[in-house]
């Protein structure tokens, strides 16, 4: 793998190089051809700049960096869960600093070489870092699609005074034998160790040139190694072994030592991470154009560039050559009698002009035209490469409106394309990020216990149990930004919206406003805090029942229950609208209803009765189940309800027969009276049944999450108790077939 990797090196520095500032030619190259002026002006650097903002933009520009969904949470939480759960989790993984510099590297590499690694150290700290392309090797024609790789291998160093310890305290996992050899060996002399330049390794010896290092070895004690994973495709959820291998950088008698018995491999560990995902997240930012999706077939913009960069340098350091050649003066003499004396001078050898030679000076003119032609025409190609990160110079003016309107488009959709990819590849990580955050088994000594502590309280504090956000019951992505990260996109849909903003709905125009300011100001933190929204109210969609009950009784609004209303709940809510109605209609019209009143007992005496028939409905094929019980009482005390209205309907209607109806007597008006507030007594003992319904409901939801968190936890320690009685087996069958060996090799007498 690693000579496989050596070409690919030489063209990754080679394009590292350009894009750095190094000059476009050599210093022989340049005087073979002739060029008096080397420079790099950084032509393409822009392009290539602005597609890593644009990357780089979707981690710090969104107040919230994951959206957590959480499928299979109670019905009326999923949405406040969810979003609560996406704050905490954004909170405390932007507070982790040190992944700022790796994202901002792999979204570096991305943009230059189309390829970026971000890698996971550890089982258990949420967040990964970056992986240095120069240091990651990979099998031969290795497919894009990470989850179809077997093996692959990352170079790094481990320093000498952790290695020593990981000796001294016989760390699980570490050879000690191994250990105690090479480290004799050092204090003897005998290996080489500290930081030593590879000068194979092209890619790194560019990036120590541009750190402008003094000198290509250091006297860090660190030994350099490589970490081999492969993945066991022998087992169902394939796992990845994990095998620390010490590299060799000599010939000598100790490395040879090393190879023949073994003792470079320092480290073992089975099934040291579940799944790919767990460890390796590769970052690809453009498509690979025809063929097999192979990992190094992707083309990142640095490279698809280099060609038309290098060229325009070459035309632009020409140019200037030219323009400095055209400012000197070139002498000519004056006469015929004045050229020959020229000539005797230069016969002469003689560097001194004498005082009766009369020479004039003279200049060439440069005619530009063809070159600033060409460099216009090689950046308008780099630009349309770049896909629409930079507007296109050269053919602006020769274009009709209708083309350059299509152009844009087009450059504007593969660019959404690109933006895509990226987003697909950070769903994966964050995935990731959010599982370990929420690893309910995690130990204090481990890293990522403090972010996953903070985590797991803020839940706690919420009332959100964890179970609902363990990996099998969430859906993570990373949050999507709107203009893709480019400031021009945005400040386009900026003015879209704010001149379009009255033809939107007046519920959408509060989130309309939001999304203006936080893209006017690239602040999206600062947007919230001055346009305050909360995301629940349009995510939930649903109006609390005392909110109902204003609505119909005000507007007379036929409203349908909410799909995450808790019917139990909602119906004793609507039932003191119904006795308000009863009771105005006894006191102040004398025991009848106005058409008004009349039309908003229709309305809410509907919508209570799809309530009690939701609950039926959840009813199983019995009579004496509770559901169907609790509907039996609601409908019961709905009926009576209806009886009373009827009797209000009926002299309401007498009442609008007659030019003076009459009076009602206060026997009667004292009779329905006393009927209401007998109903309201029955309504209050259906309130303290369902107060009731509504604890159990809560602890039953908590004791099904606590079973489901110990479920987790009997598994995982039947699973450990499995894989030890399998490795206390296989130690067994070790040991017969030893001992059968044995006794086979013993002669017959004996």
């Amino acid at each position: 793998m690693e000579k496989a990797e050596k070409f690919r090196r030489e063209d990754r520095a080679t394009v590292s190089e350009f894009y750095n500032g190094a000059p476009p030619l050599t210093d022989d190259e340049a005087a073979d051809l002739g060029f008096t002026v080397n420079v790099s002006n950084l032509f393409g650097y822009t392009d290539v700049a602005q597609a890593k903002e644009q990357t780089f933009g979707m981690f710090t520009k969104p107040a919230r960096c994951v959206q957590i969904e959480l499928d299979a949470a109670p019905p009326g939480k999923r949405a406040t869960w969810g979003l609560e759960a996406s704050t905490e989790a954004s909170r405390v993984l932007k507070k982790i600093k040190k992944f700022k510099p790796h994202y901002e590297g792999i979204c570096g590499d991305g943009a230059l070489h189309g390829e970026a690694i971000l890698f996971h150290g550890t089982p258990t700290f949420p967040l990964p870092k970056q992986v240095a392309l120069s240091k990651m090797l990979v099998p031969y024609k290795a497919p894009a699609d990470p989850h179809r790789l077997t093996h692959w291998a990352i170079e790094d160093e481990i320093d000498l005074p952790d290695l020593a310890r990981f000796w001294r305290k016989k760390a699980k996992g570490w050879d000690n034998g191994n250990l105690d050899y090479i480290l004799k060996q050092i204090y003897e002399g005998k290996l080489q160790h500290g930081r030593q330049l590879d000068p194979e390794n092209w890619e790194e010896c560019e990036y120590e040139r541009q750190t402008n290092s003094a000198s290509s070895d250091t006297t860090k004690t660190t030994l350099s190694v490589y970490y081999f994973y492969q993945v066991r495709t022998d087992l169902d959820t394939n796992p990845i072994d994990l095998t620390i291998l010490l590299k060799r950088k000599g010939e000598g008698p100790a490395e040879r030592e090393l190879d023949a018995a073994k003792r470079g491999l320092i480290y073992e560990k089975e099934s040291c991470y579940p799944n790919v995902d767990a460890c390796l997240h590769p970052f690809f930012s453009d498509c690979i154009l025809g063929g097999a999706p192979l990992w190094h077939r992707v083309m990142g913009l640095g490279t698809l560039n280099y060609g038309l960069n290098h060229a325009v340098e070459l035309l632009i350091n020409r140019a200037m050559q030219g323009t400095i050649e055209s400012t000197m003066n070139l002498w000519k003499a004056k006469d015929a009698i004045t050229r020959d004396e020229i000539q005797q001078i230069l016969l002469k050898h003689n560097g001194v002009i004498p005082e009766n030679v009369e020479l004039l000076p003279n200049r060439f003119p440069m005619d530009f035209t063809g070159v600033m032609g060409m460099i216009q025409f090689f950046r308008q190609q780099g630009s349309k490469n770049s896909r629409g990160t930079t507007p296109n110079l050269g053919d602006k003016n020769d274009q009709l409106e209708v083309q350059a309107i299509a152009e844009q488009n087009a450059g504007a959709a593969t660019q959404n394309s690109r933006s895509s990819n990226w987003y697909d590849y950070s769903d994966r990580m964050w995935t990731e990020a959010v599982a370990r955050l929420t690893n309910p088994f995690i130990e204090p000594q481990e890293a990522g216990y403090s972010e996953a502590m903070d985590f797991q309280g803020a839940m706690q504090r919420r009332e959100i149990p964890l179970y609902w956000l363990q990996p099998h019951n969430t859906q993570v992505m990373a949050v999507r930004l709107i203009g893709d990260g480019l400031r021009s996109k945005e400040l386009s849909v900026v003015q879209y919206l704010t001149a379009n903003r009255s033809n939107y709905a007046p519920e959408v125009q509060p989130k309309i406003t939001r999304i203006c300011t936080a893209l006017a100001l690239d602040n999206y933190p600062l947007a919230e805090e001055l346009t305050p929204l909360t995301e629940e109210e349009g995510d939930l969609k649903c109006i609390p029942p005392e909110s109902e009950n204003a609505i119909m009784l005000t507007q007379r609004v036929a409203l349908k229950p909410h799909p995450a209303d808790v019917d139990e709940i909602h119906v004793l809510t609507h039932f003191p609208a119904l006795e308000q109605l009863i009771s105005d209609g006894v006191q102040f019209q004398q025991a009848s209803f106005t058409p008004q009143q009349l039309d908003a007992f229709h309305k809410i005496g509907t919508h209570t009765i799809i309530h009690i028939e939701r609950i039926e409905g959840k009813a199983q094929n019995n009579k004496s189940d509770p559901q169907r019980q609790k509907a039996r009482e609601f409908m019961n005390q709905m009926n009576q309800y209806a009886a009373l209205a009827e009797k209000l309907q009926n002299n309401m209607q007498q009442a609008q027969g007659q030019q003076q109806p009459e009076p009602m007597s206060e026997a009667d008006k004292a009779k329905l009276q006393m009927t209401v507030e007998t109903l309201k007594l029955q309504r209050d003992k259906l309130t303290f049944s369902m107060e009731k319904f509504a604890r159990t409901q809560g602890n039953r939801e908590q004791a099904m999450a606590f079973e489901q968190m110990l479920k987790l936890q009997n598994d995982q320690r039947a699973e450990e108790q499995h894989r030890r009685s399998g490795a206390v087996d296989d130690t067994r069958l070790a040991l017969d077939i030893h001992k059968t060996r044995h006794e086979l090799a013993q002669p017959a007498s004996a």
